[in-house]
């Protein structure tokens, strides 16, 4: 039996997995005292827990496979992907529905929901890292550039069709540190930038509903909004402010009821249950986990290997920055989950499959007296 484990847990980073494991086990406590205020379930811990177990399972699945060969077999993969997200469009796609917007972007399977974009996400990192592998020094060229191109923006905007913007954000920011670090030239740096700021006052005026803009408007006057849209991230700043310094408790019978304080605004729920300290904790894990992944891939000769890396670290910090913004108010609600905190399997899962190839990068490296 040690034999075996020996044999499993050979050349698997430490580093990596402690933080995963960590924060999953952190999750299922602050989900069980959110329990305890009749917000949530037994259920809802329980798929916390199955998830993580199951994710847990997946990483160590394929940090023992070859990631390059997993790449070659997007044509395998990235359909089953679509396929899911397109199915949210059919009779079988659930509709999650607030006073103001529609968010189409669930899979209903009758025992349990998934949400697509989870998953595609991981497909997209691993097959856009092995095709700028594949195009190497070439990228910028207009034809190559052209349909790497449409390679990355294609999920974006089929996330965009489910009006899922958090998500769509997330995957953009991917997209865009992906490129960067494959060697995308300055020009065309410059010129997306240029882009950008052209399109951002079209979006505003031409593509955002009123109800979009108010999630903007109402950072810089949030009281004009209390009882509407500011609702929930006031409460969510009230909530983390309560707790001060050392936290009133994650058991405490005093917590602040905050909408969606399991999933989205976690984080609230985090520093009024552990205080500014407690908060500032998990945010160092995080840092640590996130210096990890960029250090695996920085250190991996495979150009493949860096991009899988790089695409996993700007998933997870594109996450924890929009996220943590949002529950500070210092940034607009857009329902991005907290990785491997916020409740949720197919969040947790997503998380784990991207820490499972960090994993199979790191363990496909060959050890060397200088490294």
């Amino acid at each position: 039996m040690l034999t075996i484990l020996r044999r499993l847990f050979r050349r698997i980073d430490a580093v990596v997995l402690c933080c995963a494991l960590g924060l999953s086990a952190f999750s299922v406590v602050l989900l069980l005292g959110i329990q305890q205020m009749g917000v949530i379930g037994r259920r809802t811990v329980l798929m916390q827990v199955i998830a993580a177990g199951l994710g847990f399972v997946a990483a160590m699945v394929l940090a023992h496979l070859d990631y390059e060969r997993l790449g070659s077999w997007w044509k395998f993969y990235v359909p089953v992907a679509v396929v899911l997200m397109l199915l949210t469009f059919t009779p079988l796609g659930q509709t999650r529905t607030d006073s103001i917007e529609t968010n189409r972007s669930w899979l209903n399977l009758g025992f349990t929901t998934i949400q697509p974009a989870e998953f595609l996400k991981i497909a997209f990192i691993l097959s856009l890292a092995y095709h700028l592998s594949r195009v190497g020094a070439s990228l910028n060229d207009n034809k190559t550039l052209l349909r790497v191109g449409a390679h990355a923006i294609f999920p974006v905007l089929l996330i965009l069709l489910q009006k899922d913007w958090g998500v769509a954000l997330v995957m953009l920011f991917i997209v865009v540190v992906m490129l960067i670090m494959a060697g995308l030239s300055r020009r065309w740096i410059l010129l997306g930038c240029a882009a950008a700021a052209v399109f951002a006052p079209l979006a505003w005026f031409f593509l955002l509903d009123d109800y979009q803009k108010i999630r903007f408007v109402l950072l810089k006057d949030p009281e004009a909004y209390a009882l509407g849209q500011a609702y929930q991230q006031l409460q969510g700043r009230i909530s983390f402010g309560s707790g001060q310094l050392f936290g009133i408790g994650i058991f405490s019978p005093d917590h602040r009821y905050v909408p969606d304080m399991y999933n989205d605004m976690i984080f609230t729920f985090i520093g009024e249950s552990v205080g500014f300290l407690g908060a500032l904790a998990v945010l160092i894990v995080y840092t640590v986990l996130l210096v990890r992944i960029l250090h695996i891939g920085l250190r991996c000769s495979s150009r493949m290997g860096r991009s899988v890396c790089v695409g996993v670290f700007a998933m997870f910090a594109a996450q924890i920055m929009i996220n943590v913004a949002m529950c500070l108010m210092v940034g607009p609600s857009v329902g991005v989950t907290l990785p491997l905190l916020s409740a949720g399997g197919s969040s947790v899962l997503s998380a784990y499959l991207g820490l499972g190839l960090v994993l199979s990068v790191r363990r496909g490296e060959k050890t060397t007296m200088f490294s």
